[in-house]
């Protein structure tokens, strides 16, 4: 179980580091728009190496955080390139939608009302994101 811990630790770890890096790039894409509202980009190319060598899917935003900005359903396009591997979504999030987002972010609200769409998502998962073994809460250490 121990591994386990280790293994779902470093697997988060580097999703937080992908979406820290995608956010940076996300940041500088819209940087020199002038339309605040823009929320889809016409991705021709990946963000990160700039391949055109990309293939688009049809996605939708998760539940959970349809919930959390108040959004309505809306289809969007979750953009994969073919030479980096890196994956990515056309749409961008108001300001103001990333406020409501990472406002009291992991927090007791934020984990209940998650798992209210992903029971998957319970208080051990949300308090094993982040950190590393030395720091795990002694009830969910094996």
């Amino acid at each position: 179980m121990h591994n386990l811990h280790l293994i779902v630790n470093y697997i988060l770890f580097c999703m937080l580091n992908y979406i820290e890096l995608f956010m940076k790039h996300s940041a500088e894409l819209l940087k020199n728009k002038t339309n605040e509202n823009i929320k889809h980009l016409n991705i021709n190319s990946c963000i990160f190496c700039q391949s055109e060598n990309i293939e688009k899917f049809a996605a939708k935003m998760a539940p959970f955080i349809k919930d959390r900005v108040g959004a309505e359903d809306m289809l969007f396009n979750l953009v994969h390139c073919k030479n980096c591997g890196a994956a990515f979504y056309d749409y961008r999030y108001s300001q103001n939608e990333v406020n409501k987002i990472y406002t009291n972010y992991r927090g007791e609200e934020y984990q209940k009302n998650r798992q209210k769409y992903e029971s998957w998502y319970s208080k051990e998962i949300n308090m094993l994101i982040g950190n590393d073994q030395n720091k795990f809460p002694a009830e969910i250490q094996t």
